[in-house]
């Protein structure tokens, strides 16, 4: 239950079914069957017109992969600070 309320490409064989229904970009493809990110989707823009950031967390390193594939599509500038970074690397990202 925990997957499917992030986001339903987390559960197996989700993303391929929604794939077969096709979508304009990648990140109408993520963006479409989850709330979370369809709330993300809007309120980001406004975010950024402010020079607003934004922290999120998630306990699943494939909900933050996901994140990162939107990010990407939307050439949004982000940085990733999982268990993977380096002190250094995460305090960079920090600063900037």
């Amino acid at each position: 239950l925990r997957k499917c309320c992030n986001h339903p490409f987390l559960l197996d064989g989700v993303e391929d079914r929604e794939a077969a229904l096709g979508a304009a970009d990648e990140a109408d493809a993520l963006v479409r069957p989850c709330g979370k990110l369809q709330f993300l989707d809007k309120l980001l823009p406004r975010l950024r017109e402010q020079g607003s950031k934004l922290l999120v967390f998630s306990q699943f390193t494939t909900m933050l992969n996901i994140l990162e594939d939107y990010l990407a599509a939307r050439d949004i500038r982000y940085g990733r600070i999982d268990g993977g970074v380096t002190g250094r690397d995460r305090q960079r990202q920090i600063d900037d």
